[in-house]
């Protein structure tokens, strides 16, 4: 009784080894823990039992104890290498119509200077006497260069008396004598209606879209600029908003992917293992066929040779 506690003892003591040396290289090598405590509680459990079964045959002398463990742990890497997956999140880079409003980044050239948004957050309304013009500065040719897109203007205008007409230009500006700027060209132009009366209350929803990009020759000038004229007798109200488009190359995006469990290349591993097994257990039978065989020759030779 108690030389079979001292083997198991001694027996545990050697398991305990094994298994933290194993710890302790695969550690070293950078792939334990995996972060999967399950497959790694697996992994231990898998080389505790390897190392029994090696034991096993060692101290037994028989092969059927390295057949199974190389056939467990070969369909173990088999498995775990090409059928079980696991999700990882990666972060990617895409090409993206992106958007923003300019409004706020637009100021009239002529008093009351300042930027189309009040303080409360809505659209200032402009009045427009008549025969007026009004001079805005939109931006710099240079940065819509460098972001080659698509600009959506809406305007919405109403009149005092009865119905007139407004003029929208997109122009360009150089910087004249002072502080003031003058207009160098026209890119765009376009003539529309102000069909409401301003003291109605949906001229304000009623808006006038208008879509426009920088063309291939780019205009002259350091800045660009919005003009609207009232060519008409009456006093025409206005205001307007720009929403800028444009293509955000490097979008970043959060992308669910998946990979299995261990690296593929162990899958070559777990095959090799099942076939080294395959091959050890055929290895097996031969040996155990040809004792068994030569026993018998031996048996009956002996019988023989008593009945001579």
């Amino acid at each position: 009784m108690n030389h079979r506690s001292s083997t198991f003892l001694v027996a545990v003591l050697f398991v305990f080894i094994a298994i933290a040396g194993f710890v302790f290289i695969v550690e070293g090598m950078g792939v334990f823990p995996s972060g999967n405590w399950l497959f790694d509680l697996t992994e231990i459990g898998l080389f505790a039992f390897s190392t029994v079964m090696v034991s096993l045959g060692i101290i037994k002398g028989k092969l059927v104890y390295f057949f199974v463990t190389l056939t467990v742990v070969g369909l173990f890497l088999v498995v775990c290498s090409s059928m079980i997956t696991v999700p990882y999140i990666v972060l990617e880079t895409f090409n993206r119509t992106e958007s923003f409003d300019m409004t706020k980044y637009i100021y009239a050239l002529e008093p009351p200077y300042g930027s189309l948004y009040a303080e409360n957050g809505s659209l200032t309304i402009f009045e427009l006497p008549p025969n007026s013009t009004r001079l805005f500065n939109w931006a710099d040719w240079n940065f819509l260069r460098r972001n080659f897109s698509v600009v959506q203007i809406n305007i919405n205008s109403a009149y005092t008396v009865t119905y007139t007409i407004l003029t929208f230009k997109i122009v360009g500006l150089i910087l004249g004598g002072g502080p003031a700027y003058d207009v160098n060209d026209v890119y765009f132009e376009h003539v529309f209606g102000a069909s409401a009366p301003y003291d109605s209350s949906w001229w304000v929803n009623d808006w006038v879209s208008f879509y426009w990009t920088l063309p291939l020759e780019g205009p002259t000038g350091q800045y660009a600029g919005f003009q609207f004229q009232n060519p008409s007798n009456q006093t025409i109200f206005f205001r307007f908003n720009v929403t800028y488009y444009y293509q955000n190359y490097e979008a970043t995006r959060q992308v669910t992917k998946y990979h299995t469990l261990m690296n593929p290349d162990y899958f070559y591993v777990g095959i090799g293992l099942v076939g080294s097994a395959t091959c050890l257990e055929v290895y097996s039978r031969g040996t155990e066929q040809r004792k068994t065989e030569a026993s018998l020759l031996k048996s009956n030779s002996m019988k023989n040779s008593k009945t001579s």
